[in-house]
């Protein structure tokens, strides 16, 4: 289950690059080539031949002094090498190659991807400058490159180049999932998981939260799994606090019972937590290992189970991925605790 925040891709067309919408400079397009989706609707950016800047970009208005996510699926073609320049208001940049999966240099603007079939989602971040521009340009760049500025003349044998799908670009700071347009911006709503449940499922005098995620929440105070009562009077808070930290938080009839913000995640990759409670025992589990306890702590009634969602159901969620989540309404034993986590 993906849980995302609300996002605009604001390229009007997102997957049509043979439109006019797109400046191409020493390239062209071509179509019907089999994306990422399934379909034939993915095109291919070709080089001309000439001894010159071989580019594919779009700039667009937006607000000044911000970060921007822009991120595009790329499969190599006869092209091993791409660069990724933003508005010359900054010239931040970064370039990759397709063959060995590797960022060659970067400057202002941070890189990553993820690898979608046989396409890369090729994902960079930068911060727009201050007249208000936003945009970025793919650049095929030849064998010979070895790092540094890209936007000088370099020969694309004609023909040779790579196939492009799904561009976007949005405002934050990480790229989202991809939202496609077709000749207009298209905004994502803001997603969240909550359930009312029937009475006796949620523990009202003990029992045991469990999530697996495969990757932390990319802002701190993003929400993973908790209880309320549709208030914050009443709840179980598990929380991003920090960068490679969780917070918990637990209060009944408005009484702070648990604040604890020193919960150790790992830096990347999924992690497992579980928190036990009852009626002053409460315990939580990081991958198999006990992080803390409570002692001093009473249990709140609760009805609603929250998943990327505050306490007042409002969506929380900022990217979290969720493998599995498991309520129960027994506080499970520090070996089961243990076993659940491992």
């Amino acid at each position: 289950l993906l849980l995302e925040p609300s996002r605009t891709n604001k390229y009007l067309y997102s997957q049509d690059f043979s439109d006019a919408y797109w400046t191409k400079s020493g390239t062209s397009v071509v179509s019907g080539f089999a994306s990422p989706d399934g379909t034939l609707n993915a095109f291919k950016l070709i080089g001309d031949g000439a001894n010159t800047p071989h580019f594919l970009r779009k700039y667009i208005g937006a607000t000044a002094l911000t970060d921007h996510s822009f991120s595009f699926f790329v499969k190599k073609g006869e092209i091993n090498k791409l660069g990724i320049r933003e508005d010359a208001q900054t010239g931040a940049y970064a370039s990759f190659n397709l063959t060995t999966k590797t960022i060659i240099s970067s400057l202002s603007m941070t890189l990553t991807y993820e690898e979608v079939g046989d396409y890369l989602r090729l994902k960079v971040v930068s911060q727009i400058g201050i007249n208000g521009t936003a945009g970025y340009a793919i650049y095929m760049l030849d064998d010979t490159y070895s790092g540094g500025v890209f936007n000088g003349s370099r020969v694309i044998p004609n023909g040779s180049g790579v196939y492009i799908y799904g561009a976007q670009l949005e405002q934050g700071s990480y790229a989202t999932s991809y939202i496609p347009t077709q000749g207009s911006a298209v905004t994502r709503v803001a997603e969240s998981c909550s359930q009312t449940v029937p009475s006796g499922i949620i523990g009202q005098t003990e029992g045991t939260l469990f999530f697996e995620c495969t990757n932390k929440a990319l802002l701190n105070n993003a929400r993973y799994f908790g209880l309320s009562d549709g208030t914050s009077n009443n709840r179980i808070d598990i929380y991003q606090y920090s960068t490679n930290s969780i917070g918990i938080y637990v209060a009944t009839s408005g009484n702070e019972q648990v604040s604890e913000t020193s919960v150790t995640i790992p830096s990347s990759g999924a992690f497992k937590f579980a928190l036990g409670y009852a009626n002053n025992d409460y315990v939580w589990y990081v991958n198999g290992v006990q992080i803390g306890t409570d002692t001093n702590a009473s249990v709140p009634l609760t009805s609603v189970a929250l998943l990327g969602t505050n306490s007042a159901l409002l969506p929380r969620a900022e990217n979290n991925r969720f493998n599995q989540t498991k309520l129960y309404n027994t506080r499970l034993t520090d070996a089961e605790l243990q076993a659940l986590t491992t």
